[in-house]
């Protein structure tokens, strides 16, 4: 189970890794009305209708400069933004200080009538080019494997008959998700800024998965430090598992857990060429983790492919925690009897996806040829959080509004369409209604069934006392501390 002793390879061919051809060239710039797409006609889109698997070279970061403001007769954006300027100025001479800037001080909010809707909503997929196709034993690794995305990428990796190492240091994973009774599953403890742990975990690998992360939102918007520590773990992180992935010579593809706070507060549905507003340390973390895979596809010709998650939301969603969701929030404080807790007056929305339709993206985006990009993984529909209490319970709450929380997020689906032929495949409120049905019938950690079999409680409890009375989340720390502690722990895992 533990990797160890094992020899690094470097005979593997350049030829070997997709996408490694001539690279396409780049079509003159369309207007994107009526545009065609790989799937077929497509309504406007506010994407570009990207037709090409790279982005063209030089092509602008995001669709706004001060000719466009002009030109599209927005002059007095330019002159509104000129005097408030004007008035930083002045409060910095007079006070000596910033003004404490809240959302909408310099940029205005998004006036309801003004919401979008995704432009490739209508567009449909052809299901069997959507599907994975299996494998025949290929090694992957996966960062964060044990965590709630990551857990559910590993069964379905496992499914389709691929060799599976998850690579984790269990600070927000569960190990009770994995089956580690499953022969071609291998588990690593390890930290993803121990480049030695990840050059140990890399041999033999084909293909990489990275959704190894960290979330410090909320501290990080009072603390300084809290930002290093979110920068360290998803930019420096994300650059040492590139740096051992790029060793081997054997890694055809890494695909990228990003994340679409990228868009920050601006209107919707966001598309991928829109800019990058920042609203937290998290956020703009998670950006330059895009930026490494970016730079690193370009540079040293390993592929790589990064996934903006949307609201990801299904079984084992987070209810404690700094991953924690409304979903997995709402659906706890159900179970406990207590009353749902909205920030604010519960109008911002959130375009939700399922964990098991972000899984099956994240193999799409490996199998493919596409790369050196990013694509938005969500459903391209919208649910306000009030909504979502509302089906939950009618016992809530509400408390003061979260400071920079998101105003709504809505995904521009074009580009996973035409690209990875991706479309959701998991009805919002009817995989809640079954999730609230199955916390009231006592259904809701969802741990690996081996973890609930009598004779693997009774031997945890002999090496970690209390075990059985412990919930599942303390459950998993014990189990961390045990790894972490004693090398022979691993053999006990192994042998459950």
């Amino acid at each position: 189970m533990h990797v160890s002793g094992i020899c690094r390879r470097r005979h593997a061919m350049p030829s070997d890794r997709p996408g490694q051809g001539p690279p396409p060239t780049a079509e003159p710039a369309k207007s994107p009305k009526g545009c065609t797409g790989l799937v077929g006609k497509s309504p406007p889109c506010s994407s570009g209708c990207d037709q090409q698997h790279r982005l063209p070279r030089g092509a602008p970061h995001g669709p706004w400069s001060t000719r466009t403001l002009v030109h599209a007769g927005s002059w007095k954006w330019v002159f509104g933004i000129a005097l408030a300027g004007l008035w930083v100025m002045l409060m910095v001479l007079g006070s000596g200080r910033l003004p404490d800037f809240q959302p909408g001080y310099l940029f205005p909010t998004v006036p309801d009538a003004k919401l979008g809707v995704d432009p490739c909503a209508s567009l449909r997929v052809d299901a069997k080019l959507g599907t994975p196709k299996p494998a025949n034993g290929e090694l992957v690794l996966v960062t964060g494997g044990s965590g709630f995305i990551g857990s559910h990428l590993v069964e379905q990796l496992l499914e389709l008959g691929y060799r599976v190492r998850v690579f984790d240091n269990l600070e927000t994973g569960n190990l009770q998700f994995l089956d580690l009774r499953h022969p071609r599953l291998q588990f690593v403890l390890g930290d993803i800024l121990d480049i030695e742990a990840l050059r140990r975990a890399m041999v033999d690998v084909r293909g990489v998965f990275h959704l190894g992360a960290a979330s410090k939102v909320l501290p990080s918007l009072k603390n300084p430090a809290m930002g290093t520590f979110n920068v360290e773990r998803n930019s420096v992180g994300t650059s040492r598992v590139l740096e051992a992935a790029n060793e081997t010579m054997m890694v055809r593809k890494v695909v990228y857990a990003a994340s679409s706070t990228y868009y920050g507060n601006q209107g919707v549905p966001f598309a991928e060429t829109d800019p990058f507003m920042p609203t937290s340390p998290y956020a703009a973390s998670k950006y330059m983790g895009e930026l490494v895979m970016l730079t690193n596809d370009e540079l040293y010709k390993l592929p790589t492919l990064s996934l903006r998650f949307f609201m990801v939301y299904g079984p084992r969603n987070p209810a404690h925690g700094a991953y924690a969701i409304v979903t997995g929030k709402f659906i706890d404080r159900l179970k406990k009897g207590l009353p749902l807790v909205i920030e604010g007056d519960g109008r911002n929305f959130r375009d939700f996806v399922h964990v098991k339709d972000v899984a099956r993206a994240l193999i799409l985006g490996y199998q493919g040829d596409v790369h050196g990009t990013s694509i938005n993984i969500g459903s391209g529909e919208k649910h306000s959080v009030k909504e979502v209490a509302n089906l939950v319970s009618a016992n809530q709450e509400h408390v003061a509004a979260r400071r920079n929380d998101l105003l709504g997020t809505l995904a521009d689906t074009c580009r996973a369409k035409k690209l990875l032929n991706f479309a959701v495949q998991h009805d919002f409120l009817f995989s809640m209604q079954g999730m609230i049905k199955e916390a009231l019938a006592g259904k809701s950690d969802y741990f690996a069934p081996m973890w609930e079999e009598p004779a693997v409680q009774d031997r945890l409890e002999q090496h970690i006392p209390g075990w059985k009375g412990l919930p599942g989340h303390e459950r998993n720390a014990k189990l961390r501390a045990a790894l972490a502690g004693s090398e022979t722990f691993f053999q006990i895992l192994a042998t459950l």
